[in-house]
């Protein structure tokens, strides 16, 4: 389905880790400028070249997280 390999507990701690991406206490949760930098770190995290990728693979490979984590839940 994806050409992504996956680790859900890295993607998991990454994600706890940035309260904007699911604290909706935090101040900044709203700021739709700081959830996509947080969701980009998350990115580059799982993906060391994710800067150099085009756009289209970047979004594929942003829905791809965002959506197993969604599922994870």
């Amino acid at each position: 389905m994806s050409d992504f390999e996956f680790d859900i507990n890295l993607l998991i701690s990454l994600v706890e880790a940035r309260p904007v991406l699911w604290d909706k206490t935090d101040d900044t949760y709203k700021h739709r400028n700081e959830t996509k930098k947080a969701w980009r770190e998350v990115c580059i995290c799982l993906q060391e070249d994710f800067e150099t990728l085009g756009d289209a693979q970047k979004n594929a490979f942003g829905e791809y997280w965002h959506n197993l984590l969604n599922t994870a839940e």
